[in-house]
């Protein structure tokens, strides 16, 4: 029953690394099929390429993903005290706690990430 945690505990992570890639690659992929379609159909590409160059990281997503680190480092904290190995929890845990509630300072601030930082 242990290796059944274990490799369900892997399978999880793995999935939560796994499918937000995936789907921003299908976000993207199907920007590029618009753009193209755009493009053979003689319409405005410039002001759609501007639209999407605009785009960024706004205040709700900060929000998001800080909410969703905070959902994945109170559990780890909490296996790790239950389990008495706390340094163990707050080295596994710490780390999406303390980047959780630095998006949720952005958000509550209303500032986004800088337009050179991002990408």
């Amino acid at each position: 029953m242990q290796e059944l945690i274990a490799i369900v505990l892997f399978l999880v992570i793995g999935g939560c690394v796994a499918l937000p890639i995936y789907l921003n690659y299908r976000i993207r992929s199907k920007e590029l099929d618009t753009l193209m379609k755009l493009a053979e159909g003689g319409g405005d590409v410039q002001s759609m390429v501007d639209s999407l160059m605009r785009r960024h990281d706004t205040t709700r997503s900060d929000k998001r993903k800080g909410l969703l680190l905070l959902a994945v480092a109170i559990p780890l904290i909490a296996i790790g005290i239950i389990e008495a190995e706390v340094y163990i929890a707050l080295m596994f845990g710490g780390i999406p706690l303390l980047v959780g509630l630095a998006y949720l300072l952005m958000a509550k601030s209303g500032k986004s990430m800088p337009q050179e930082a991002q990408t």
